[in-house]
């Protein structure tokens, strides 16, 4: 049995299959209460997850950022990551979703701070059985020889 697994495991889609066989890909998007103006229409699930991502920037609060960051493969948030902190803590941001052409499960995420400071940022859907499971592309892969 221990060699099927390992079998299996050692295959394309290894992070995937073990987060999908454990339960750990995301269902649902976090969704926050902070200001936020969307610069076009755009669904609730991905709004709220931009509101989550400016709150955790402006608080500067790293396991938030975590939470938001695309599972698999994992994704390192580091300080690296409050680059925009101060930049979110000036006023209301604007968010601008752009869909990929070619593929529905990705958009990009253009904020523009208050003080004009901006970012542009991956937002992808994270499971591909659940339609409100968008996170973020951000910080540097956990292991980039194991991606998926």
């Amino acid at each position: 049995m221990a060699a099927v697994a390992a079998l299996v495991v050692a295959g394309a889609g290894i992070g995937t299959w073990v987060l999908l066989e454990r339960g750990a890909l995301p269902t649902s998007v976090p969704s926050c209460a902070w200001p936020l103006r969307g610069a076009c229409r755009v669904p609730a699930d991905e709004a709220g997850l931009i509101r989550c991502y400016v709150r955790a920037l402006a608080q500067a609060d790293l396991p938030a950022l975590q939470g938001l960051a695309e599972p698999d493969p994992a994704h390192l948030i580091t300080a690296a990551q409050l680059a925009y902190s101060g930049d979110a803590r000036a006023g209301l941001a604007t968010a601008t979703f752009t869909p990929n052409p070619s593929d529905s499960v990705y958009f990009t995420v253009h904020i523009r701070f208050a003080d004009g400071a901006g970012e542009s940022l991956p937002m992808v859907l994270a499971n591909p059985e659940s339609s409100h499971s968008w996170r973020l592309d951000i910080g540097p892969l956990v292991n980039p020889g194991l991606s998926t």
